[in-house]
């Protein structure tokens, strides 16, 4: 195939099919514009392995697809996107689209067919289906082409509309109008057509078809083949089901169909056999039929009389009254005697709004609380899951509006309470607290104004709200009040619920009388968005946006202030400190939704009142999937090698063998193998384990059961349900761990970092989106600009002072269309000489009155004229008549005179001014102009109002347009979410996680639900998660520890009102502790040791202990490992707050001593553990231990103890939470459930005896809960330690605590203080009562004996008592000197310090230093010899009077021995030296070059006190190396005695006058504090820098080496007193320097990252200006002429190298200039112009791409590391001299080799390689420069065909662009591999398969002589040499371990797989050989694509196939590349011998 361009002649040879396209490119279109690849075609045509696992809504798996050829899997597409097509002709027209529409639809394949979707959902698509519905059916149909056959046609259809992808796709609105469709049809389809077959098929007993032809169809392999009647019977009882779901009103109407389907149901049952799949075929048909039932049964059930439940089974003694529930009971809304509470209170749950009314908030009378879990109580429905439904929906609405409700009634008596003026006072929480004297419970923001709708979609039309800052914060810095919001995570938190009060319009707000309930307005909303930056910006006001719950409110509020109704002082915002309505939301719309007919397992969870009467299930039945035939559950994988075990559910011999197998072969125990087979064999699992009995793994097993029989029998993910997010994570990382990588971790909360790559927000990212998903949101996000433009301009209007006059007009036009003519023509009083005025004038001219003031104008002009003119002729007539006087006239010669005088009438002639006051309504009709003012004013006022009303109106349609196009875009995207889930083994989720993503979850139909800790899950939570869907539900847990957690306490068990709600009940401890169903128990606890087990067993009277427990050591330093410290110190008074909390400061003390007495003993901090059960208490621990020890504290814990503090200043900032073995978990007992520690501590708190003036009680309040306690006492593994009041504890009312006393008594573990033990003297036990007495019994952890024995604590040596004062054996001297050898020399010293300095050395010291030849410190020598390897020690920490020494060691030949010797020495010396120094130092030059090439740099020097003085002369107290300090610090002078009582040593908390500074030197802070150096080593972490040696023999720890920098960001360390940053210390510069390293890297990312995104915003628009300008350019150059250049251009002096070459060798990056093309590759320089000012705007991109990567190579730690290998090497390579014993002093040089070698270990050693590259804007700048070229590469391609083809110089322009941009992306991959960034690197990839792709084509572009075989060769070359670079690209991809991002690319590189292969046979030429139709139909639509719908075909004179382009006459001759004839022609003629292919013509007509 070759191409010819038509019009000015010129020709391509060689181009055409360069593509296969199936459908299109990249889903333009609809589903024809879907690609579909031969792999595609071929996965989606292969017939589906036939399965047992019907058990679901969809079909698939029940009407199992055909296998169709590539054309029939076509005709779908074809049909739907024909156009003009005038209807189906035949019945195998019908046939074929259907079966096309099935199997493309089908879930067997996960190609993209969602255009099909789309495409059925189109007018179009609904037509087809239209055409399909109208036929009439028979089963006898044979090939008529009238009639459609039922087996053949329908049953496919109702396939089709039953598959997965149509039933459970959540983009609702397309499936919607398919159901529509349907239902419009649904009698002709099911009552006349599907009901009627069935019947005839049922009573014939055979789905065949018995025409003449049926036969021929049963045979026919393309066609669904429905073999036997139930499988088709279920196939319509689905159909039905999705009608009646779906569609609106299909209850009632459907009754009589679904009665018929019923019954036709019932014969098919009773008609089939006995075979296991007949059986199994019909359980699932009778439980379908039954949901059937169910759904159609009348929607609101009887209401229950209480007087009618007397026969019901009475409760137990325990539970509530049930005579007080009947006579107390009082049914919700109308059903109540006194008839509704409020507006929002209804007797069925789908009426409730969730959100609370104002009614409701200030409603008096109690709310309807139903009764849960009490057998016999009232309740106004049935039993069954609509009572069950009903009564978790209203219980858990009042626990989430419970504390609002009081809290807003609580803060309007406050109001009540206060004056106007004093209101603002009610902001703060103190003094609302005393004004109430109590705790309101609620935050009030005062000042609110509502500044205006947010349209972005993320907001949502949400409103912008502004408020007064709290008045803690107001005078407070920005960066102070940032903090502050930042930590205050439970204020405003997004997704609370937020309630505004304001006086009702009208009222007097400055009016003194306080308000009442019907004075103020109340409205709620949800905050949407919380920005802390805005928050905090302004001093004076906060801002937030809300989204309220009804937009009439808002323009009720906004009327009001515009009219200064109200002000905004007088508005409030109050919101709940419980309660979060984001937690509570899903649930309850999912229960409220909740169909009862799909709710599974009704009989064990919710049975009916038939079903009541038996109350427990003995047996519970195997789940619906495993009954299938010949399933069974294979354990291989549970087992060791070679043992093998399969389990039959239905089996029971199986189970037993099942169970022997797993305890046998398996790591399981007897019950835990009994659990795991019952698990599997019942479809409701209960597994319930006492506290260390391993429910983990019996989880983890049961998932990888689970996964292993998924993977074969294909029974869809599994859903795993935890409550918390903690929980969650660690579940699915034990499955991890078991090798289980196919899961997904749905929700944002996870903390784990092995999960993140498994998150499915990571898993979107890299995710393609499938066609409909895209349609679906273009369309969505197209829609929402225009609705959110409309409704920001509404907006605006809306807040107007009043409406626009456009819109008073449009309010006219609609009312009355006579008023509005009559306002366009005026008032007809225009003058002929001016134009008409425009309708808004003539409005303002009538409003105004205008008119009637021209009236009044042209009256007083009238009357002011006759005035005038009577006034002269009066003056006439006196005048006439005084002349007259003087002549002597009768009367009648005067008239007669008079008579000739004109003058005005008596009566003046004024215009009439309407005056009239008639009412509204008449006004409505009147005339306009004749209304008076009067009239026009009020008709004006009506119709701004309306105007307003209409505008608010339109305003609430079009939030409601927003709401229903968010909704569209969330179920968009949860399309996205279901394609990457359904791929899935394990889906983990939280349970609100699973209530918020119901819809999706729905759609997934997960089989299996697995709930870890299912004890603490509300039961709420577990319902919403079941769907129609689950056929196996298994709950693993406790009910005997913590129940679940609810706001509200009078519906919880404990409380005396709670019992009869019961709402923190599980549904397993409802299941378990009434003994509904069985349960299997787990016996063997592996944590608790036995005596800590036995405080337990009374609850678990089965529990046996493990062996390893039996074999724990005792607890080091303490007499017993259980004990309970017994005291009477009273708990805490309230603090001034009123924290609702209780503390105890003498038990924290307390804690404080025995957790150091325990670290002395050689405890790990992170092996203890204390917990306390309430808050006050953790935070006075953490204050306590804070400031000496490092907290790990829960996230719960820490957000809790924020909302704590958040009016209660404290001097320590929240601890972040911690993991390593340097930190001390502290907990509240309720957040520790699930986890263990070594030693737990426990402080009880609780410690008051009687009540006292502030209302404390004896009582222990929650921890008299049998759960908590449970919790509570069984965390410990080795040693538990209680403190409290035991005779408080011991109390009968406590729960179980009086017998946990009585077993502690017994064993004598109660006490008055903690009984201690020395480790080194059993024999001494001591009891501490205070936490003095721990300082002055146990000083070092031990006791107060002499004793020559040391104790490992802290790592460090330590000694219970040491005197210093003993001499040194003589035998230590002549040890040391025995080591000496000639290649050993040894320099030894031994300096004592003492408080008291010795004026000489004893005798010892004086010998060894006659003996030795040198004596000299290795700081000190005369010679410079560096200390090689240091071994420095960390000071003793926690006992100063103990031993500290240091040593330097170098390693020698001998080394064994001389460290063997060397321990023995030390043993010796320890007991007489207070600090010793040894330095072994290698003479021989090799040893020594061996070692200096191992040394480590950056180690600290070892720590030796200074020999300088002070002024005052004595000893500096502080370091070598640091600067001394100040006079005052002196220790001798104690000059200053405020200094003298600073506290330097944090660990002993002892003043400096307490310290022995030559022991532990003193450290001077910058900021003038002070700290001994083994304080400030604790705090600055050395040992997170350093590595540690431990010597076995002394416990002492040395710092032999660094470790690695860490990852994560390293805060400054600030002075514990101050919090000043400690920055100039020299001994901790490694921890300060990369502490300011990675503050400053920060400050550079940051840089970086804004730069990026500028550039990304740069190429953007650069992208944009190209595809703009394109077409102009095209045109531009079209009309140049190109010279011809026939061959690469040569090199030239301009032209070094060519683009896509290093110009120079080890250049980063090769020549980009594609500018010059005139001198480069001789292409016409107005073509060059053209071309510059085209790509201009990219070459600006490219420079700032390339800016930002130079920027990158120069990053703080690239230039560090660049400046650190500098100075190593040249430390490492300088000239050494050398003491030789020998040859005196030697000199060593470095040789090159060894200089090399020296470098790359310098670089090695700095911690950073030689290639590493600085951050992620160095992979994205290279990343952005590949896209820049790919766009000019882009725009080269098309100027290559108008510029000139392949005879101009375009074409090698082309080439070296696309070698360029293969350079780039081999760049941007090696980049993003070092630098670990796997996304980049699999997009570098794909460009260079897409540029190879590319590549292929240009050489494919230029003919050559197939008959050369040098030609022929040369082609060969250069097609292999790019088919192989693509082959191992595309192998890197196929191999990738990054699952996400294989999954997403693959398929594009298939394609382009597919395309390649194409391509190779254009290259090659050899495309001769027959085409399918198929792959011909893709070679048209390629072209086509290619020519934009242009051009024509031809054949040359010997058949081959060739295209014309443009208009496709003929203007050129060439000759054809495959057989050398003549082609083309000339004036729209032919050659001789050319012709018209008629068969890709045709194509055309097909389209």
């Amino acid at each position: 195939m070759m191409v010819q361009r038509g019009g000015r002649g010129q020709f391509n040879a060689g181009r055409g099919g360069d593509r296969t396209r199936g459908l299109g490119d990249r889903g333009r279109g609809r589903g024809r514009g879907q690609r579909y690849t031969t792999e595609n075609i071929s996965e989606i045509t292969t017939r589906r392995t036939t399965s047992a696992q019907i058990g679901s809504e969809a079909t698939d798996d029940l009407l199992i697809a055909p296998t169709l050829d590539s054309e029939q899997q076509h005709l779908a597409h074809w049909y739907l996107s024909k156009i003009g097509f005038d209807g189906f002709r035949t019945q195998k027209q019908v046939r074929d689209f259907v079966h096309s529409l099935l199997v493309n639809l089908s879930n067997h394949h996960s190609v993209d067919t969602s255009g099909l979707l789309t495409d059925m959902a189109s007018s179009t698509g609904l037509a087809r289906l239209r055409e399909v519905l109208q036929r009439n059916m028979v089963i006898n149909a044979g090939f008529e082409k009238d009639r459609t056959s039922f087996q053949y046609v329908v049953l496919p259809l109702i396939g089709v509309l039953t598959r997965e992808n149509v039933c459970q796709s959540t983009l609702v609105q397309e499936s919607g109008r398919i159901y529509a469709e349907v239902y419009g049809y649904r009698q002709q389809l099911l009552d006349q057509g599907v009901l009627p077959c069935m019947r005839e098929l049922i009573n014939r007993g055979s789905m065949d078809d018995i025409s003449a032809i049926g036969k021929q169809l049963r045979a026919d392999r393309s066609l669904l083949q429905v073999v036997t009647l139930q499988r088709a019977m279920l196939a319509v009882v689905r159909l039905v089901y999705q009608l009646v779901k779906r569609i609106q009103g299909a209850k009632k109407e459907m009754i009589d169909t679904i009665s018929a389907v019923q019954d036709l149901a019932k014969d098919c049952i009773e008609r089939s056999d006995d075979s296991q799949m007949s059986r199994f075929l019909n359980q699932n048909l009778e439980r379908e039929c039954q949901r059937l039932r169910y759904m159609v049964s009348a929607p609101v059930p009887p209401v229950v009389d209480p007087a009618s439940e007397a026969g019901m089974p009475h409760p137990s003694s325990q539970a509530p009254n049930l005579v007080h529930l009947r006579l107390n009971f009082d049914p919700p809304g109308h059903l109540s005697a006194k008839g509704p509470r409020h507006d929002n209170d209804h007797a069925m749950i789908k009426d409730i709004q969730v959100v609370p009314t104002q009614d409701e908030l200030t409603c008096t009378r109690p709310a309807f609380l139903p009764s849960n879990d009490v057998p016999g109580a009232p309740h106004h429905l049935l039993p069954g899951w609509p009572r069950l439904l009903d009564t978790h929906f209203r219980l858990n609405r009042e626990d989430m509006i419970d504390q609002l409700r009081r809290g807003i009634m609580a803060f309007l008596d406050a109001l009540r309470q206060t004056t106007p003026d004093r209101h603002g006072t009610l902001l703060n929480r103190r003094e609302l607290r005393r004004i109430l004297g109590q705790d309101a419970s609620v935050y009030a923001y005062g000042s609110v104004e509502f500044l205006g709708a947010n349209t972005t979609r993320q907001l949502q039309g949400s409103i912008k709200i502004s408020f007064d800052q709290p008045p803690q914060i107001k005078s407070q810095s920005g960066r102070q009040r940032e903090i502050f919001w930042q930590r205050s995570k439970r204020r405003l938190m997004q997704g609370s619920l937020v309630c505004f009060i304001h006086p009702v319009e009208g009222e007097d707000t400055d009016s003194q009388d306080p308000p009442n309930n019907q004075d103020v307005h109340i409205f709620l909303g949800v905050v949407s968005f919380r920005d802390v930056r805005e928050m905090a910006k302004d001093s004076e006001k906060a801002v937030i946006n809300v989204s309220l719950t009804n937009p009439t409110d808002y323009f009720r509020f906004v009327s009001a202030t515009k009219s200064n109704a109200i002000t905004p002082r007088d508005c409030f915002m109050v919101e709940s400190m419980g309660g979060f309505f984001e937690a509570y939301h899903p649930i309850l719309k999912t229960l409220q939704t909740c169909e009862p007919g799909d709710m599974p397992f009704g009989k064990y969870l919710a049975p009916a009142e038939e079903q009541e009467a038996g109350a427990t299930v003995t047996n519970v039945d195997p789940p619906l999937y495993a009954r299938a035939p010949d399933f069974e559950f294979d354990l291989t994988v549970l087992l060791a090698a070679p043992a093998t075990c399969r389990l039959d559910v239905q089996d029971p011999l199986s189970h037993q063998q099942a169970v022997v197998a797993l305890r046998d072969h398996s790591n399981l125990d007897d019950t835990q193998s009994q659990a795991l087979v019952d698990s599997l064999c019942r479809e409701v699992a209960l597994v319930r384990g006492p506290p260390g009995t391993g429910k983990t793994k019996i989880g983890v097993d049961l998932m990888r059961v689970l996964v292993q029989n998924s993977e074969r029998k294909n029974f869809g993910p599994i859903l795993c349900i935890c409550y918390t997010n903690h929980a969650l994570d660690q579940f699915l990382e034990h499955l991890l761990d078991q090798g289980i990588t196919r899961l997904i971790r749905i929700g944002s909360r996870s903390q784990s970092e092995k999960l993140r790559q498994y998150g499915l927000g990571e898993l979107m990212k890299v995710h393609g989106k499938a066609f409909a998903v895209r349609a679906a949101l273009a369309q969505a996000y197209a829609e929402w600009e225009t609705v959110a433009q409309e409704l920001e301009k509404i907006d605006k209007d809306l807040r107007r002072s009043k409406p626009l006059l456009a819109d008073v007009l449009r309010h006219i036009m609609m009312d009355n269309d006579d008023q509005y003519f009559e306002l366009e023509c005026g008032d007809g009083r225009r003058e002929p000489d001016k134009e008409p005025k425009s309708i808004e004038k003539n409005h303002q001219r009538w409003s105004t009155g205008a008119d009637l003031a021209k009236m009044g104008r042209e009256n007083r002009r009238i009357q002011k004229k006759w005035t005038k003119t009577r006034r002269q002729a009066t003056k006439r007539r006196e005048k006439i008549l005084a002349a007259l006087s003087k002549e002597d006239l009768d009367e009648w010669e005067v008239e007669s005179a008079l008579a000739d005088i004109d003058g005005p009438s008596d009566h003046v002639a004024l215009i009439a001014i309407p005056n009239t006051n008639r009412p509204l309504n008449t006004l409505r009709d009147a005339s306009l102009w004749t209304m008076s003012m009067e009239e026009r004013e009020r008709l004006q006022k009506f119709w701004t109002a309306q105007a307003q009303e209409e505008l608010q109106e339109r305003y609430t349609k079009l939030q409601g347009k927003i709401q229903s196009l968010s909704k569209r875009v969330s179920e968009a995207h949860d399309e996205i979410r279901r394609g990457i889930l359904r791929k899935a083994y394990v889906i983990g989720m939280t349970t609100n996680g699973a209530a918020k993503f119901n819809s999706m979850i729905t759609a997934l139909s997960p089989k299996i639900i697995i709930c870890e800790e299912a004890g603490e899950v509300l039961e709420s939570h577990i319902l919403a998660a079941l769907s129609g869907s689950t056929q196996h539900l298994i709950l693993i847990g406790d009910h005997l520890q913590l129940r679940p957690q609810i706001a509200t306490y009078v519906l919880s068990s404990d409380s005396r009102q709670g019992s009869q709600h019961n709402l923190d009940r599980s549904l397993f401890e409802r299941l378990v502790a009434t003994d509904k169903i069985p349960s299997s128990p787990l016996a063997t606890q592996r944590r608790m040791r036995s005596e800590i087990c036995n405080l337990v067993r009374p609850l678990y009277p089965y529990l046996v202990d493990g062996e390893q427990v039996l074999n724990y050591p005792d607890v080091s330093g303490m007499a017993t490992n259980v004990f309970f410290m017994d005291h009477r110190h009273p708990e805490d008074s309230r603090d001034q707050y009123g924290i609702q909390s209780y503390a105890n400061t003498f038990e924290a003390e307390m804690v404080k001593a025995l957790v150091f007495h325990l670290i002395k003993n050689g405890y790990q901090q992170s092996s203890i553990t204390v917990l306390t059960p309430y808050l006050g208490q953790l935070s006075r621990l953490r204050d306590t231990l804070g400031d000496i020890v490092r907290l790990a504290i829960d996230e719960r814990d820490q957000e809790q103890l924020d909302a704590l503090k958040d009016e209660m200043p404290t001097a320590h900032d929240p601890w972040k939470a911690a993991t390593t073995n340097r930190t001390l978990t502290l907990r509240t007992i309720d957040n520790f459930q699930g986890e263990e520690a070594d030693i737990i501590i426990i402080s009880l708190v609780r410690s008051n005896t009687r009540e006292d003036h502030h209302g404390s009680s004896a009582t222990i309040g929650f921890l008299k809960s049998r759960n908590r306690t449970t919790v509570l006492l069984s965390r410990a593994r080795h040693g538990m330690y209680l403190i409290g009041n035991a005779s408080l504890m011991d109390q009968p009312q406590n729960g179980i605590w009086p017998d946990v006393m009585a077993e502690l008594h017994e064993n004598d573990r109660i006490g008055n203080g903690f009984l201690l033990r020395c480790r080194n003297h059993p024999e001494t036990e001591f009891m501490i009562s205070y936490p003095t007495d721990f300082k002055t019994y146990a000083p070092n952890g031990g006791c107060t004996r002499l004793c020559d024995q040391v104790l490992h604590a802290l790592s460090h040596v330590l000694v219970c008592i040491l005197n210093a004062t003993m001499s040194v054996p003589r035998s230590v001297a002549k040890s040391v000197a025995t080591v000496s050898s000639p290649s050993v020399h040894f320099l030894f010293r031994a300096v004592m310090f003492s408080p008291k300095p010795t004026a000489s050395k004893d005798k010892t010291h004086r010998e060894l230093d006659a003996k030795n030849e040198s004596f000299e410190s290795c700081h000190t020598a005369s010679m410079n010899i560096p200390c090689i390897a240091t071994r420095t020690p960390r000071p003793s920490s926690a006992i100063k009077s103990a031993i500290s020494f240091s040593i330097a060691v170098t390693l020698v030949p001998s080394i064994a021995l001389s460290v063997r010797l060397l321990r023995s020495v030390l043993m010796v010396c320890l007991m007489i030296l207070r600090q010793v120094r040894l330095l072994i130092v290698p003479t021989t030059a090799a040893v020594f070059r061996s070692v200096a090439n191992s040394c480590t740099v950056g180690i600290p020097v070892v720590p030796t006190v200074t020999s300088k003085t002070l002024s005052c002369g004595h000893q500096c107290p502080s370091v070598c190396g640091e600067r001394c300090p100040p006079l005052k610090f002196c220790v001798e002078c104690k000059s200053d005695p405020s200094v003298m009582e600073m506290i330097v040593d944090l660990i002993m908390q002892e003043p400096l006058s307490d310290v022995d500074v030559n022991e532990d030197p003193l450290l001077v802070l910058p900021c003038g504090h002070a700290l001994v150096m083994s304080s400030l080593d604790g705090l600055m972490e050395m040992n997170a820098y350093y590595e540690e040696d431990i010597n076995p023999l002394t416990g002492e720890v040395a710092f032999v080496m660094t470790k690695s920098l860490p990852n994560s960001e390293v805060p400054m360390i600030g002075c514990p007193s101050c919090r000043a940053p400690i920055a100039s210390l020299v001994r901790y510069g490694r921890r300060i320097k990369y502490s300011q390293l990675v503050m400053r890297l920060k400050k550079f990312e940051m840089l970086q990252s804004a730069a990026v995104t500028e550039a990304e915003k740069r190429f953007t628009a650069a992208q944009d200006s190209v595809h703009k300008n394109l077409p102009a350019f095209l045109d531009k150059i079209s009309k140049i002429k190109s010279p011809n250049v026939s061959r690469p251009p040569k090199k030239s002096k301009n032209v070094r190298r060519g683009l896509g070459q290093f110009e120079v060798d080890g250049a980063s990056f090769p020549n980009t200039d594609v500018t010059t093309l005139f001198r480069s590759y001789d292409i016409n320089p107005r073509q060059e112009r053209a071309w510059k000012e085209l790509i201009q705007p990219t070459l600006d991109a490219l420079k700032t791409f390339d800016e930002i990567r130079e920027q990158a190579t120069v990053s703080p730690p690239r230039r560090l590391f660049e400046a650190s290998v500098a100075h190593l090497y040249r430390f490492k390579s300088q000239v050494f001299y050398v003491d030789s014993a020998e040859n005196g002093y030697q000199t060593f040089l470095w040789t090159p080799e060894e200089s090399q070698r020296v470098t790359d270990e310098c670089c090695c050693e700095c911690g950073l390689s030689p290639d590493h590259q600085a951050g992620s804007s160095f992979v994205q700048a290279i990343q952005g420069r590949s896209n820049v070229l790919l766009l000019i590469l882009h725009a080269a391609l098309q100027a290559l065909e108008k510029g000139g083809g392949i005879g101009s110089g375009w074409y090698w322009f082309v080439e070296g662009l696309l070698l360029c941009c293969a350079v780039h992306a081999g760049i941007q991959r090696d980049a993003a591999i070092k630098g670990h960034y796997p996304r980049i690197e699999m997009c570098a990839k794909m460009n260079l398969l897409d540029v190879l792709y590319k590549r292929l084509k240009w050489i494919g572009r230029r003919p050559f002589d197939k008959r050369s075989p040098e030609q022929q060769q040369l082609r060969q070359k250069a097609v292999d040499e790019v088919l192989e670079q693509f082959m191992n690209t595309l192998k890197e991809i196929e191999d990738s371990d990054q699952i996400g991002l294989r999954n997403m690319w693959l398929p594009k590189a298939r394609e382009l797989e597919s395309s390649m292969v194409t391509a190779v046979k254009i290259a090659l030429c050899q495309l001769d050989q027959p085409l399918t139709q198929a792959e011909k139909f893709e070679v048209f639509r390629a072209m086509q694509i290619e020519l934009h719908g242009a051009g024509h075909f031809f054949r040359c004179p010997n058949g081959h196939s060739y295209v014309i382009g443009e208009c496709g006459g003929a203007m050129q001759e060439s000759i054809c590349p495959e057989c050398g004839a003549g082609v083309g022609g000339r004036s729209h003629q032919l050659a001789e011998g050319n012709q018209v292919d008629t068969e890709y013509e045709s194509f055309y007509r097909s389209r």
